[in-house]
């Protein structure tokens, strides 16, 4: 019951700063910084306004937000935060089912995650295509839940990627207790999470994220789908064929920005920064396709305000 332990609490913006300074001095190859905060778009737009100023003059590197939580994506904020060098974003959407937010205890409805997807897209000619996480294989869907997840996934405005996932249970969690009550038993989350089941749902998925497809495809492809407990035929091979077009297009939507924050442990990357490839790529390849933000979002007086909105 303690009020201000409900308020945002963040370390100073010259201390994450100096951390970054500190964490290249070790490693010097980093090019690309990433924030993992679910509260990083809720910070007053006075914070954000000294970190987009401050981190422009001492880092100035390419650096994506993952965990932005669709209720504090604001037009002015990103523009902050383009301006200073944000290239990517990752935000949590789990399904397009309302039925199945509310089991997830998911408070921010469908709607409101498309209209914070339209505010990121307006920025889409400076950063990588924006990654939205969706849990597949929920053993609660019903037909109709899986046909307004897919139905949702095609109304996001392009171009996006998606992060996908089976769903896995954390041992007593309040989602565990829900599926024993209801006798469903499900892999704990030490189980292979990305390995979703071959439905043709699953399919369209990841096709829908690599490309758009026609209108009549959807709608007789949408007519075939089952939710995953139903009876079906499974469909690995397409599955495969779907996944590598859409890793496909998601390694070029990278590589346009000379960004690897997707992998790790990869020596390539190392020796793309060892002999300035990543450098010159940035500065010099870079600025042909991606134009510089300056005041084409908003003029300077409202991207600098110094108000304490949230």
């Amino acid at each position: 019951n303690d009020a201000a332990y409900r308020q945002i609490r963040h370390p100073s913006v010259q201390y994450i700063l100096d951390e970054i300074k500190q964490a290249r001095t070790v490693h010097h190859h980093i090019s690309n910084i990433v924030f993992h905060d679910d509260s990083f778009m809720a910070l007053p737009m006075e914070t954000l306004s000294i970190f987009a100023k401050k981190y422009k003059q001492q880092i100035d590197l390419p650096f994506a937000v993952y965990g932005v939580i669709p209720n504090y994506v604001r037009e002015d904020k990103l523009a902050l935060l383009v301006e200073a060098g944000l290239n990517r974003v990752r935000m949590g959407i789990q399904n397009g089912s309302e039925n199945i937010l509310k089991f997830y205890e998911r408070p921010t409805p469908p709607q409101k995650v498309l209209e914070s997807a339209r505010i990121i897209n307006k920025f889409k000619k400076f950063m990588i295509p924006p990654a939205y996480d969706i849990i597949l294989d929920n053993p609660v869907e019903t037909r109709e839940d899986v046909v307004t997840n897919l139905e949702f996934i095609r109304e996001l405005p392009r171009p996006f990627t998606l992060n996908v996932f089976s769903l896995r249970v954390i041992p007593n969690t309040s989602l565990e207790k829900k599926l024993k009550m209801m006798k469903i038993s499900l892999d704990e989350i030490s189980a292979n999470y990305v390995g979703v089941f071959p439905s043709l749902a699953n399919c369209l998925v990841f096709i829908m994220a690599a490309m758009p497809i026609p209108d009549w495809v959807f709608q007789r492809w949408l007519k075939k789908v089952q939710p995953v407990l139903s009876p079906q035929k499974h469909h690995p091979y397409l599955l495969a064929v779907c996944r590598a077009v859409f890793l496909v297009r998601r390694f070029f939507d990278h590589l346009k920005f000379m960004d690897f924050t997707v992998i790790t442990g990869n020596k390539i990357v190392y020796l793309a920064w060892k002999v300035g490839l990543v450098k010159f790529w940035q500065k010099h390849i870079l600025a042909k396709f991606v134009p510089s933000l300056g005041s084409v979002i908003l003029p300077p007086e409202v991207r600098y305000q110094k108000s304490d909105q949230r």
